[in-house]
């Protein structure tokens, strides 16, 4: 293997794209390398060995891979919910990865390996990371650890309370994660998406999540949050104007995701190295 350069390769699937990056310890660099249209998510499989491929032949080995999942993962970290990506339910992913790159990948869930990014670049503090994509999910850095839960299923904000009246893909009724999307819904209003008021429920929620988690940081990612609409804006204001009412002194850090679109690619590839771990590693590599 000499002359081959030895690299971590970190995937983030997603409800369109399966978005890619490269972490490689021997220079401490991390390399994106783009998104990749994926439609099935069993095509998931063909475009990783694609990647896999595409790095060799630039005389970079994959010794690494870390994936990240839209949905609820078990303790062995298959998949075992995902309103998004139903289609891999009960999919061996782990195999299917090692069966066209030759490496057994770490898998977690999306939020998490975005965590992972931020824990990495500051691996002193405690940071709530909330993700607005096709769903919402949460993960928590705490001193540079990634903290998954007893049942490694923490993060599940969008699917929690009773904010209205439809029913959610998991079953239940008024989930956060279905209100909100119901307010950015072109077709739900003649005025079309209501960011204002998808602003002021996003701040009530997350209020309640700082109150019980008090975390130094607070950061924002997924397309929701990049986009051009004021969405993160707005956000910020209301709920630096709710600290301070709640209570004097508060402080509280609020920012977009270190690697905007990227940061769940770049932090799967950082879990895989094992640069970033996590508070209870209950991970089965």
């Amino acid at each position: 293997m000499s002359g081959l350069e030895g690299v971590y390769l970190g995937l983030d699937l997603g409800g369109t794209f399966l978005k890619a990056a490269v972490y490689e310890p021997s220079a401490d660099t991390r390399t994106v390398l783009g998104a990749y249209p994926i439609g099935d998510g069993l095509e998931l499989f063909e475009v990783t060995g694609q990647i896999v491929q595409s790095l060799a032949e630039q005389n970079k080995t994959t010794i690494g891979i870390g994936l990240g999942l839209p949905g609820v993962l078990d303790n062995r970290h298959n998949l075992r919910f995902s309103p998004h990506r139903s289609e891999l339910v009960g999919v061996d992913i782990k195999a299917g990865i090692a069966g066209v790159s030759g490496v057994w990948p770490l898998v977690d869930n999306d939020a998490n390996c975005s965590a992972a990014l931020e824990a990495y670049e500051d691996p002193n503090s405690s940071i709530l990371v909330v993700n607005f994509g096709t769903g919402v999910g949460a993960g928590l850095a705490i001193n540079g650890s990634i903290y998954k839960g007893s049942n490694t299923s923490f993060g599940e904000i969008g699917h929690t309370g009773r904010h209205g009246g439809e029913i959610c893909a998991c079953k239940r009724v008024g989930c956060f994660e279905v209100e909100l999307y119901t307010l950015l819904d072109p077709a739900s209003s003649p005025d079309g998406p209501d960011f204002e008021a998808a602003s002021e429920l996003v701040s009530e929620v997350l209020f309640d999540y700082i109150r019980v988690l008090d975390p130094e940081s607070l950061v924002l990612g997924g397309g929701l949050v990049y986009s051009t609409n004021g969405f993160f804006q707005m956000v910020s204001r209301l709920l630096e104007s709710a600290n301070s009412a709640y209570r004097s002194g508060f402080k509280l850090r609020i920012s977009k995701a270190t690697g905007l679109e990227y940061s769940g690619a770049v932090g799967a590839a950082l879990l895989s190295s094992g640069v970033v771990g996590y508070v209870c590693d209950t991970i089965d590599h």
